[in-house]
């Protein structure tokens, strides 16, 4: 059976307001214990003329266990390594490997998604990263100054070049051939590279939502809830007059976002 948008935009709400933030109930209280005692905030029962004295025990300890946690994903540079399965696949598992890694290490902040998700799982006892393969072609803008006819010719024979700006100059020459100027040429191109790729960043555990199951894997709901400003939506694709029609929505709304304030809070102190 198919859905229209309003059945789509329906079955989505119901299945967001069914799912269960995981730093719920027990959890959120001690989720959000735990990061009272990380920043070394005050717990709420001082006393006036009584030490303010706030532990820093649950600070030292996950800064000490970060990196010993940390140093088996980098001590080697080397975050994937694709076993052949044949002889014959010797060639293109290292190839893989060299490209997956290049792509985990080099385009993404590797070191800082793991030390935050590792951060995350100790302190809040969630730590969730998401993966996908980001279509967004890169461009890359260029300018080459003082190319002759075939250089220019070659340049723009290549695949993914759109051109700019264009300048000719003349070189006070002439073609024996044709009798016409000899020009030199400056030519500001677009290069398309291609799409992003693989693409992870971390997960604020209180933006990870999970529909109520006995295991992940029979969850029928797990995503991450996410604020968008208009001009975002319009800027991701959108058309604008979709976006003007939409309502105010609270993402948090009937949420406990209790964690989101603490961090938001702390993090501006």
């Amino acid at each position: 059976m198919s859905l229209d948008n309003d059945d789509l935009r329906a079955h989505i709400e119901r299945e967001v307001s069914s799912s269960t933030l995981i730093l719920d109930s027990e959890l959120s209280d001690a989720q959000g214990r735990a990061l009272s005692y990380y920043f070394g905030l005050p717990l709420g029962d001082e006393a006036e003329g009584r030490s303010q004295l706030v532990s820093w025990d649950v600070f030292e300890v996950v800064e000490t266990a970060t990196p010993e946690l940390l140093e088996p994903f980098f001590a080697e540079e080397k975050l994937a390594d694709l076993e052949p399965v044949t002889p014959s696949d010797m060639q293109a598992a290292t190839e893989a490997t060299e490209y997956l890694n290049h792509k985990l290490l080099k385009c993404n902040p590797a070191f800082d998604i793991f030390q935050a998700w590792i951060k995350d799982a100790l302190i809040t006892r969630l730590g969730v990263v998401r993966v996908w393969f980001d279509k967004t072609p890169i461009k890359q803008r260029r300018t080459y100054r003082n190319l002759d006819i075939n250089q220019a010719s070659m340049l723009l024979s290549e695949k993914g070049i759109e051109i700019v700006e264009k300048e000719e100059t003349p070189t006070g020459a002439f073609d024996p051939m044709t009798m016409q100027p000899v020009m030199t040429y400056t030519l500001t191109v677009m290069h398309d590279r291609g799409p992003r790729g693989l693409r992870y960043e971390n997960v604020a555990p209180e933006n990870f939502i999970i529909s109520k199951a006995s295991t992940v894997d029979e969850a029928t709901t797990i995503g991450e809830l996410r604020c968008y400003r208009a001009s975002d939506l319009v800027d991701m694709g959108f058309k604008k007059e979709l976006v003007e029609e939409l309502s105010d929505y609270d993402v948090y709304a009937g949420q406990n976002s209790a964690l989101k304030t603490l961090r938001d809070g702390s993090s501006a102190r």
